[in-house]
């Protein structure tokens, strides 16, 4: 049980780091992940409405923890 344990709290680690990265740079990663959905609309068309639900899934978890001092309820206006 110890290898399980280990991974348990490798896993736990990971997400903080993704909660701290992203209460840091939440703006950028929300911008990174606009990014992609519009590479995948541009390369797989038969995949763009999968990529948009995930795309939209991903950017809740990061708003759930930015704290880059914009509204977390979900606008990319201040994007740049």
């Amino acid at each position: 049980m110890g290898q399980l344990d280990d991974a348990k709290d490798k896993a736990e680690a990971l997400k903080k780091e993704a909660e701290d990265a992203a209460k840091k740079h939440g703006d950028k990663m929300k911008d990174e992940v606009d990014k992609t959905k519009q590479q995948v609309a541009d390369k797989l068309p038969a995949e763009k409405d999968k990529a948009a639900a995930d795309v939209d899934k991903a950017k809740q978890k990061v708003e759930r923890h930015d704290d880059s001092g914009n509204d977390s309820a979900g606008s990319s206006a201040g994007s740049q």
